[in-house]
């Protein structure tokens, strides 16, 4: 077995520790069940002892929980540890003052009406799955929105996980009493109660698989459905990881599809995350991170259009007018920074501007400038939120020279001191920052006009970004 492997097994080993306490803190005290079965099921000590024998097996794998491995995908909880820590402090907690004998004996009589409702539920047929609500798997990298659908993905996970959840809650319970009051516990129907969660989980992914709404909640449910079957030692549990990559990795194609076809620039997000919950699940389905970033940053390619107008108005009433341009590719490059759930996109190129036209309404004057070269950035690239930030490094070229119908050539940088006067306060370390609308859908990812006066100035910058997707 690879490091990797056993690396995976043991965090999915610890997961199973971390949802075992947070079933343990969660299982409440069942009702009383009549003491006789009529079908002949064991109901004292020493005919469970015959019907199900201690083994070493069976130890107390609830001795040392430890929280499971973070999964980085927006809906799905990251730290069971987090919400033991808060039940315990938030729960207080009652001492059983009984005499041993006395709890001993209660609990006795509660494990057996127990047992005999596990079994009644396992022999009937799997109820009917509720279906999966639908939660954006594509715009759920802000915190807020983050935490709310979490919430509610796990209150489907809870709702369609029972009755079998409920039941392994108080079968756990039970055999941790058990255990605190000296009694070895026994093999039970736990198994079996943990493959129905699995088959809920398959039955899932093939009526909603393939709905990219629906994936959120399906996999909340497979994650709740992994940490049981680690937790009961189900053998199903290593084929199902690499059921739920397989299935997971199969939604990537579609997403990139749609992004290339469709301009659809909200699946980045969501396939990304897909990738992310593929690594996870691991298993002879893993998927390549750099291999999917790059196939993401070859769909991701762009054509940047600019154009700058430019007006100056004189105390005469002389009016003087620029027109420059400028257009060159751009590409795509991922970024993750420390809080983000999953890579921002970052649009970069560069290429160079020129000077198309002056026009001076006085006819005295005119201009020649040389080409320039430009750096451009899209920087939080978000069509989740229809916003991105263009940064400029410049668009003027340093020097322009005009010549008069009777005297020497000047050399004034007349649309330098417009832009810089016009966008000084947008000025930082990437250059000039102007925020600009994303629209999703469209091949021109942006498509807007941007006009603003100072002083004697007017300048109006008309920005597209085509998408050219390779």
């Amino acid at each position: 077995m690879s490091r990797m492997s056993a690396d995976r097994r043991l965090g999915f080993r610890r997961a199973a520790f971390g949802v075992a306490a947070f079933l343990l803190v969660l299982a409440g005290t069942p009702s009383s069940c009549p003491a006789y079965d009529a079908q002949g099921f064991p109901t004292t000590e020493d005919e469970l002892e015959e019907w199900f024998p201690a083994e070493e097996t069976d130890a107390d794998a609830l001795s040392d929980p430890e929280p499971p491995p973070l999964l980085n995908i927006p809906g799905i909880p990251w730290s069971m540890r987090d919400r033991v820590d808060d039940y315990r402090a938030n729960t207080s907690s009652k001492l059983d003052n009984r005499p041993l004998d006395e709890r001993l004996k209660d609990a006795k009589k509660r494990y057996g009406p127990i047992l005999r409702a596990a079994k009644r539920l396992i022999e009937r047929p799997i109820d009917p799955i509720p279906p999966p609500p639908d939660y954006e798997l594509e715009c759920n990298d802000d915190p807020a929105i983050a935490v709310t659908t979490e919430q509610l993905v796990q209150s489907y996970v809870k709702k369609a996980a029972n009755p079998e959840l409920d039941m392994l809650t108080r079968l756990l319970a039970i055999r941790r009493e058990l255990q605190l009051l000296g009694v070895k516990t026994y093999q039970t129907y736990q198994v079996e109660l943990a493959q129905r969660l699995i088959t809920k989980t398959r039955d899932l992914i093939s009526i909603y698989g393939k709905d990219r709404n629906k994936v959120l909640a399906i996999l909340g449910f497979a994650y709740r459905a992994q940490q049981v079957a680690v937790l009961v030692g189900s053998e199903a549990n290593q084929s199902f990881f690499a059921e739920i990559a397989t299935w997971l990795k199969g939604l990537v194609p579609r997403l990139l599809d749609n992004l290339r076809r469709k301009h659809d620039y909200r699946a980045v997000g969501a396939a990304l995350a897909l990738g992310q919950a593929v690594v996870y699940a691991g298993g002879a389905a893993g998927e390549n991170p750099d291999a999917l970033i790059a196939e993401i940053e070859a769909a991701m390619t762009f054509d940047l259009d600019m154009k700058l107008y430019v007006s100056s108005t004189g105390a005469n009433g002389n009016v003087e007018e620029w027109w420059l341009s400028s257009r060159f590719p751009m590409r795509a490059r991922l970024s993750k920074g420390q809080n983000d759930l999953v890579p921002k996109v970052l649009l970069e190129g560069e290429g160079s501007g020129r000077y198309d036209r002056y026009r001076d309404s006085d006819g005295k004057l005119k201009m020649k400038a040389p080409g320039f070269d430009m750096i451009a950035r899209i920087k939080e690239f978000n069509a989740c939120n229809g916003t991105g930030i263009l940064a400029l490094d410049r668009f003027y070229a340093d020097a322009e020279t005009y010549l008069f119908t009777n005297g020497p050539p000047v050399d004034l940088p007349m649309v330098q001191s417009a832009f810089v006067i016009m966008y000084g306060d947008k000025n930082f370390a990437d250059g000039y920052e102007i925020k600009v609308p994303v629209v999703n859908l469209q091949p021109k990812a942006v498509d807007t006009t941007i006009e603003e006066t100072m002083g004697v100035f007017v300048l109006r910058l008309t920005v597209a970004l085509t998408h050219t997707p390779k």
